[in-house]
C-alpha cells in the first residue's frame, strides 16, 4: 500500500487531477494574483494544510497571456522541484469552471507585504 501511495502522489504532480472538492476544504483567501486567488485548504482525510492558487478559466480565457502564463508557472514549478527555498508544488486539478494548483502553505502573510 505504501508503494502504491507514493507512486500515486508522484502521478499528481505530472497530471491534471479532477477531484479537487472531494479531497480538499478550502477555509480561507489568503490572498490575490492577477488571474486569480489563493485560498488556505486542507486535505481531507489528513487534515494536512496547503495553498491552493484557483484560476477561473472564463479569466484565463480573457487576458492575452493567462494560459501561457499558467502553463509556464506549473512548468517552472515542476522543473525545479523540491528546493527547500521554494515552495514546493503538490499537483494541479481542472474542474468545469477553474483551475487549481496545490502548493505548499507557508503561514506569515505575502512576502511583498513582509519585506515592504
Amino acid at each position: 500500500m505504501k508503494v502504491y501511495s507514493s507512486w500515486k502522489e508522484a502521478l499528481r504532480r505530472l497530471v491534471l487531477v479532477t477531484d479537487f472538492h472531494k479531497e480538499y476544504t478550502v477555509t480561507k483567501q489568503i490572498g490575490q494574483g492577477s488571474f486569480g486567488r489563493v485560498y488556505h485548504a486542507k486535505r481531507k482525510g489528513t487534515n494536512n494544510e496547503f495553498a491552493v492558487k484557483a484560476f477561473p478559466k472564463e479569466v484565463l480565457n480573457d487576458e492575452d497571456d493567462g494560459i501561457m502564463g499558467l502553463f509556464n508557472e506549473i512548468s517552472i514549478l515542476r522543473e525545479l522541484g523540491e528546493s527547500e527555498y521554494l515552495m514546493t508544488f503538490y499537483e494541479i486539478h481542472e474542474t468545469v469552471h477553474s483551475v487549481y494548483m496545490v502548493i505548499e502553505y507557508l503561514p506569515g502573510g505575502e512576502l511583498l507585504k513582509v519585506i515592504s
